[in-house]
C-alpha cells in the first residue's frame, strides 16, 4: 500500500512540475498590482501591493502608509502571486529581464526570463510621407547562462506563436562540443517548448 502511495505521489509531483514548467506569466499579469513581497540584496523585505512595468523596468510597493520604488538593481526577488521573479542584468548589464528560475543549480543554468524589446513601426503624417518610430513588444525567452554575468536568449513572441526552429541556434552555442552536436541533430526542429528538455539533458553530459 505504501508503495503505491509513493507512485502516486511521484506522479502527482511530475504533473505538477510539468504544469509549472508551462506557467508563463503574461505580460498583463506581470504588470497587474498583485499582494507580494520584495526582498532586496541586503536581506530586508517589503510586504505590499507590488506592481511591476516591466518596460520602464521600475518596481512599484503600495503599504499602508507609503508608496515605495525600488531600483531593479536592488532586488533579489519578488514574490508576486505564484511567481517568484528575479530581477537580472547580463551582458555587462545591457540586457535586463524579470526572470523566473527553471534550473540555477547545474552547470547551464535556465531561466524564464520577460523583457521588453522594440519593434519598428511606420506612421503616416499627412502630406509629409512616412514617419518612422519604435513600439515597445513583450518577449518570452529562454536565458540560458553557465556564469550568471553572461547569457544568451531564445526568444519567443509573448502570444506563444512558434514560428522558428532553435536548433541552428543552440549548435552554434554549442559549436566546439560534437556529443552535444551529434544530440541537437536528433532534433528535426526544435521548438521553443522544447528548450527545457534540452537543457536538462546537456547539462547531463557538460
Amino acid at each position: 500500500m505504501n508503495y503505491q502511495k509513493k507512485i502516486f505521489t511521484l506522479c502527482l509531483t511530475i504533473i505538477s512540475l510539468q504544469l509549472f514548467s508551462q506557467d508563463w506569466v503574461g505580460f498583463s499579469d506581470l504588470r497587474e498590482k498583485e499582494e507580494g513581497f520584495v526582498i532586496e540584496n541586503s536581506g530586508y523585505t517589503t510586504k505590499g501591493i507590488i506592481q511591476i512595468k516591466p518596460c520602464s523596468e521600475k518596481i512599484i510597493i503600495n503599504t499602508k502608509d507609503s508608496t515605495i520604488k525600488i531600483d531593479p538593481l536592488l532586488i533579489k526577488l519578488i514574490q508576486k502571486g505564484t511567481h517568484t521573479i528575479i530581477p537580472k542584468f547580463f551582458n555587462d548589464s545591457t540586457d535586463f529581464y524579470f526572470c523566473e528560475a527553471v534550473d540555477t543549480v547545474h552547470t547551464l543554468k535556465i531561466y524564464k526570463g520577460y523583457y521588453c524589446g522594440n519593434s519598428h513601426t511606420t506612421g503616416v503624417i499627412g502630406f509629409m510621407g512616412s514617419a518612422y518610430g519604435y513600439s515597445p513588444v513583450f518577449w518570452r525567452s529562454y536565458v540560458l547562462s553557465t556564469d550568471n554575468k553572461e547569457a544568451v536568449s531564445l526568444d519567443n513572441t509573448a502570444d506563444g506563436i512558434n514560428m522558428v526552429s532553435y536548433k541552428k541556434q543552440l549548435r552554434k552555442i554549442f559549436a566546439n562540443n560534437q556529443k552535444i552536436l551529434q544530440y541537437l541533430d536528433s532534433y528535426k526542429k526544435i521548438k521553443f517548448e522544447d528548450i527545457p528538455k534540452v537543457v536538462d539533458y546537456i547539462n547531463s553530459i557538460y
